[in-house]
């Protein structure tokens, strides 16, 4: 935990980052440089960890009784401060399928299951972050086959990845896109832009779409307002947030 021996200790020797202990889409992380001071204070309880180096993909895997029936191993294409809004699937990716595959089984897990890892150039998979919930990775599996998974699960069943390799989200995208215009990397983005397919597009179904702007208002309305980034702002329904962490947060930053 941050303010413990440890975690000055390994500040000292190594570079670090300093993140929430209950926390997600990169929302209050440091990154710390070997030497420097560590944060005095932060807004909720924070722990620090090793930082590690290598490729970073993330993975989500449709599980049960601890049978992988669908996995998809995947990289952000564009990025809204750490969060992929484009995304590409990544096929040579053995490690964290393994990886993914062992966990499930000694837990004996069922429901879905997602990790963000580092590949290291060894070739060794290290995991970084468990989401156990549905995450952008759930598009590059066949709908109709998870469909049929959920509703009747067993331990044979294999759900197929789309032909497709790249989806967006289309809006946030754009917005990324035009801002990359002054803060750089515009034609990598725009070639993710051009390239991806939306998840919500369905020339059957275009309202889902269409309507996303109006349904998602609340959310944007709390990022124009600069109340909070937009990544925070998207999880303020389903952030999980302890009683207990948010009152030892209002201690520990008294003066």
């Amino acid at each position: 935990m941050l303010g413990g021996v440890e975690a000055t200790d390994l500040a000292a020797r190594a570079p670090t980052i300093v993140k929430r202990v209950h926390g997600s889409a990169g929302i209050g992380l440091h990154r710390i440089e070997p030497g420097c001071a560590l944060p005095t204070t932060t807004a909720r309880p924070s722990l620090i960890q090793e930082r590690l180096t290598g490729q970073e993909l993330s993975a989500i895997a449709v599980v049960y009784e601890g049978h992988c029936a669908g996995i998809a191993v995947y990289r952000g294409t564009i990025m809204s401060h750490s969060v992929a809004i484009a995304f590409e699937r990544v096929d040579s990716a053995k490690p964290i399928e393994a990886w993914i595959r062992s966990f499930a089984a000694e837990t004996n897990y069922t429901g879905f299951l997602s990790f963000d890892f580092f590949n290291a150039t060894d070739g060794s998979a290290r995991a970084i972050e468990c989401n156990a919930r549905l995450t952008s990775g759930i598009h590059f599996l066949e709908p109709e086959a998870v469909g049929r998974f959920l509703l009747h699960p067993d331990r044979t069943t294999i759900i197929p990845l789309k032909q497709r390799r790249r989806f967006q989200h289309v809006f946030p995208c754009l917005g990324v896109t035009e801002m990359s215009l002054i803060k750089g990397g515009f034609w990598k983005n725009l070639n993710a832009l051009l390239s991806s397919a939306d998840v919500t597009w369905s020339r059957k179904d275009p309202m889902p779409l269409i309507m996303m702007n109006f349904c998602a208002y609340p959310i944007i309305r709390q990022w124009m307002g600069g109340k909070m980034s937009l990544g925070e702002a998207a999880i303020t329904d389903v952030e999980w947030r302890e009683p207990e962490m948010d009152r030892l947060s209002k201690v520990s930053n008294r003066p």
